[in-house]
């Protein structure tokens, strides 16, 4: 009966080991809708409460750091690079790039491409695709940069 209750403990350890862990918990009225992981205990993700107002934060080290948005209009897909590096579409439907852990954001992307979805390369933050769908006329267009988006093919 010992070793049935020991390899049943075992089992119990192991299956409790290998779950979710609930790392942190918001107030019920706030959603995370956006999140770029760079490695296990560092990420950055995207949060909006119950009126839609957001706010950007990085796990950095076990802390959560607010991260600056002063003056981006909604704040959506966020792709982080590094624990510095990240790239932020808004609303405006700008993409913004940050090289200072969101201190300060930089537009490299104005709203020429407007309603358009970007991506970053993760692996070669250079390359950025930007792509629509225009259901009026059937029409979809992909842009691509290889210089951080000071340039489009």
């Amino acid at each position: 009966m010992k070793s049935l209750f020991s390899i049943l403990l075992i089992i119990l350890t192991f299956q409790v080991n290998s779950q979710w862990v609930l790392d942190y918990q918001f107030v019920s009225n706030v959603g995370i809708f956006s999140m770029s992981v760079i490695d296990s205990s560092n990420f950055w993700f995207n949060t909006a409460d119950s009126l839609n107002n957001r706010q950007l934060y990085k796990k950095y080290s076990g802390n959560f750091i607010p991260i600056n948005t002063l003056g981006i209009i909604m704040p959506n897909k966020l792709t982080a690079i590094d624990n510095v590096s990240a790239f932020l579409n808004a609303g405006s439907r700008r993409l913004y790039k940050t090289t200072n852990s969101g201190i300060n954001w930089i537009v490299i992307r104005d709203s020429v491409l407007s309603g358009y979805d970007y991506s970053v390369d993760k692996h070669s933050p250079n390359f950025i695709a930007a792509g629509k769908t225009n259901l009026d006329s059937n029409l979809s267009v992909l842009y691509t940069s290889t210089n951080r988006g000071d340039t489009w093919i």
